[in-house]
């Protein structure tokens, strides 16, 4: 009687188990890697609209600041308000900036790591080494956007700080010629909000660029006309 030889299986099951723990928590079709890009995403997303929020916001002040020191229409308090009002907003959105990189920063943390667990499993050698490339470029973008999005952050200090001094000024002696002895500073002001607002758009434009390297889903291409 012939004994049926047996096969070794060790191969097909150590590819199997590398599979499913690569799969390991999936929902709906996406792994734990690529939930993490989602979530990545949304906060780049979240950046983002911090950022242009804060160009905007920083615009509307500087305006009621202007008319503060023009007194044109005569309106002193009311754009006063305006202006203290939106100098708050500036402040929060300071903070926002900080805090949204933050949070970036501790998903993209276990992000990578992620990544090189899944490259550790990949034998072929040539694919194994263009996911380290990828990677490394990936960090590297992060990296860069995180730092444009601190840059802008400071940049808005100078701006912010002689706002801040402006309408402490104002705040027990509000007339038109204490106003008005703060058009002195309008050249600095000027300086300072073009180098804010420069280093703002930049931050957008990388942080958007980004965003868009790593996004799972992209716009199909227009249609001809």
């Amino acid at each position: 009687m012939k004994i049926p030889l047996q096969r070794s299986c060790a191969g097909p099951v150590a590819g199997f188990l590398a599979l499913a723990a690569l799969l390991s928590g999936c929902q709906s079709g996406k792994t734990e890697g690529q939930k993490q890009v989602d979530q990545l995403t949304s906060q780049l997303e979240d950046f983002k609209k911090t950022l242009t929020e804060t160009k905007a916001d920083l615009q509307a002040t500087l305006a009621e600041h202007d008319a503060v020191v023009a007194n044109k229409d005569g309106d002193l308090v009311g754009h006063y308000a305006k202006f203290v009002d939106g100098l708050e907003s500036c402040e929060e959105h300071q903070q926002e900036i900080r805090a949204d990189l933050e949070r970036i920063q501790t998903t993209a943390a276990p992000y990578f790591a992620k990544w090189q667990q899944d490259m550790a499993m990949i034998s072929d050698e040539d694919l194994r080494e263009s996911s380290e490339e990828r990677m490394k470029d990936t960090q590297e973008r992060l990296q860069e956007m995180q730092e444009n999005g601190a840059k802008a952050r400071d940049e808005c200090e100078p701006l912010m700080r002689t706002l801040r001094d402006h309408a402490t000024y104002l705040s027990s002696d509000l007339n038109a010629s204490a106003a008005a002895s703060l058009s002195k500073d309008a050249s600095k002001l000027s300086k300072s909000s073009e180098a804010a607002f420069a280093l703002l758009d930049a931050a957008i434009a990388v942080t958007q660029e980004f965003q868009k390297s790593i996004a799972m889903r992209t716009e199909p291409p227009a249609e001809p006309k």
